[in-house]
């Protein structure tokens, strides 16, 4: 491959990065794909791996369930466009589930199952679904919310794993026989860009979920441009093993899991949180080479490593650390103690289906193969280089949406999408990702940055991580006032040590910020462990709201 150019469209204010080498490719549909890679994969290769129970499931175990699940869901009578929601957990059926429905056009909605209440009724009639596959321990949750709020259109409500029937075993996974195995063929679904193979929540944990409508090409897009680097290197090759922490409603799942069955690569998976210990021996007893994660949970990993056990990672090639920006000291922890890897900070979002930017000093970087981004000031006109504004991303493939919204304010006419992140694109082309738009701390004299101060008081030795956030002391209030939460390493949590930090913090604030940005940092709390979302980034929304609380 030609190495990726960046250039600069001076005249309307555009930087794109021109070398896409995935046309072709992402006219298929993935139904299409997975056919044609069944027939190259031997058999008996192992594509995923259940590290808790210690389940294989083989290529030819995977085709097998998929076409038989294709067969009868159109027994059944779902049909091409149809929704079937999975209510479910990183599961071993999962795959070949969701293949089912690819094969014949229905569209999978990977459903999030840390909802609150009100979110699951609204998560589940804004998709619609036909067929809803859970596992048992979310019986409840679902029955509560038919009961709240029954669907029009639900005709299946099946169990991934009872014993019970009716469940998937005995009504998807029934024996059609060797002939319609090997004569089955994918729907026609037409064009790839405006099929929609999948709806996937982008939010919910800190707010109303939003349902990304994805095409077919647009994932096909995403999982083949998710590791690509500065030079449209993909590093993926055939004994890679990957392995990404989140649930499997998350993109980055789905893009492994499809990595994984249509390019014929081994996927470790498992049920827990993988950080601590048990994500060490994951990645150890794995053999993981390709490794996906949020800071927090990479953090927790590493410091659950002995300084003396300098072998533990060595298995990982790639490490992608994403979801928000990693601190200076979390990157040179990493390469300390994940000596074979190269560690990226990974820029990307649900609505692009992958990454946008990966890069190994900055957060953000070169844009990967296919994209274009536009820096919008508060008014929605574009500005230039160094200019700090809100980002706006155009993929190679077009945007659908999302499901039953006014998408007016979020995408545009051009095909331009606003991510809702704020930074800018400096005069080498780099993209700098500084904050959410949302987060930014607005004073009576300026804006202040989240993620710059958050470094500063991050990398201090005693530190394990810090949030800025900003909130208003009451209603009437027109400007922000700031509170650093900051946790601290287990050796630093005495009462006396406190003060001594505080006292360092507000040292090293003073030194680096103006006096009027000093102003607005009002307060400074240590905290046990910062609140995660359900994806593993740190809940700011949590940590706003107790920073008013303490101010009453």
């Amino acid at each position: 491959m030609k190495p990726q150019t960046m250039v600069y469209d001076s005249e309307n204010k555009i930087w794109k990065s021109n070398n896409y080498a995935f046309g072709d490719y992402v006219k298929q549909t993935l139904g299409e794909i997975f056919l044609k890679t069944m027939s190259t994969l031997d058999e008996e290769k192992v594509l995923e791996y259940f590290y808790d129970t210690g389940i294989e499931r083989t290529a030819g175990e995977i085709y097998s369930d998929a076409v038989k699940i294709a067969i009868n869901l159109q027994r059944l009578g779902v049909e091409k466009g149809d929704v079937v929601v999975l209510y479910s957990m990183n599961n071993p059926k999962i795959s070949a589930l969701a293949f089912g429905c690819y094969l014949i056009g229905a569209v999978v909605n990977y459903f999030e199952t840390k909802f609150e209440q009100e979110h699951i009724d609204y998560a589940l009639s804004i998709v619609d679904p036909k067929v809803i596959l859970f596992e048992d321990v979310y019986e409840t949750d679902i029955r509560d919310s038919l009961n709240r709020s029954p669907l029009l259109f639900l005709k299946y409500l099946l169990s991934i794993d009872s014993q019970a029937a009716p469940n998937v075993t005995t009504e998807l996974l029934i024996d059609v026989g060797p002939t319609l195995l090997e004569k089955f063929k994918t729907v026609n679904l037409g064009d790839s860009t405006k099929a929609t193979a999948s709806l996937v929540f982008t939010s919910g944990s800190t707010g109303i979920p939003k349902a990304v409508d994805i095409s077919h090409a647009l994932l096909i897009n995403g999982f083949k441009t998710w590791w690509c680097q500065a030079d449209n290197r993909a590093d993926l090759q055939a004994d890679s093993i990957l392995f990404s922490f989140s649930p499997i409603r998350w993109i980055s799942q789905v893009d492994f899991m499809l990595q994984s069955i249509l390019l014929g690569l081994k996927r470790v998976c498992a049920s827990g949180l993988p950080s601590g210990a048990y994500g060490r021996e994951i990645i150890q007893k794995g053999g993981v080479t390709h490794f996906f994660s949020t800071p927090v949970i990479f953090t927790e990993i590493l410091r659950a490593i002995s300084d003396k056990d300098i072998h533990a990672l060595d298995s990982l090639r790639i490490v992608h650390l994403g979801g928000e920006p990693p601190s200076q000291a979390l990157i040179d922890l990493a390469r300390q103690k994940a000596r074979n890897s190269i560690i990226y900070r990974c820029y990307g979002m649900t609505e692009v289906s992958s990454c946008i930017s990966n890069d190994e000093h900055i957060n953000g970087g070169p844009l990967l193969p296919g994209l274009q981004m536009k820096v919008l000031d508060d008014n929605l006109q574009p500005v230039g280089p160094n200019i700090r504004g809100q980002l706006c991303i155009k993929a190679p493939v077009p945007f659908k949406g999302y499901l039953k919204m006014d998408n007016s304010k979020y995408y545009f006419d051009d095909g331009f999408f606003l991510t809702g992140d704020f930074g800018f694109m400096d005069e080498k082309h780099n993209l700098h990702v500084e904050s959410r738009y949302k987060d930014l701390v607005r004073a009576q004299n300026g804006i202040l940055i989240p993620n710059p101060i958050e470094s500063l008081v991050a990398d201090l030795p005693e530190v394990t991580s810090a949030r800025l956030v900003g909130y208003k002391k009451s209603p009437e209030d027109a400007y922000d006032v700031g509170a650093i939460f900051v946790a601290l390493k287990d050796n630093f949590k005495e009462d006396e040590r406190k003060q001594e930090i505080r006292s360092k913090i507000g040292y090293l604030l003073e030194s680096s910020l103006s006096t009027a940005q000093l102003d607005v940092i009002r307060h400074i709390h240590f905290i046990d462990t910062m609140p995660l979302t359900s994806a593993g980034k740190v809940n700011r929304v949590t940590l706003r709201q107790q920073a008013q609380k303490m101010t009453l």
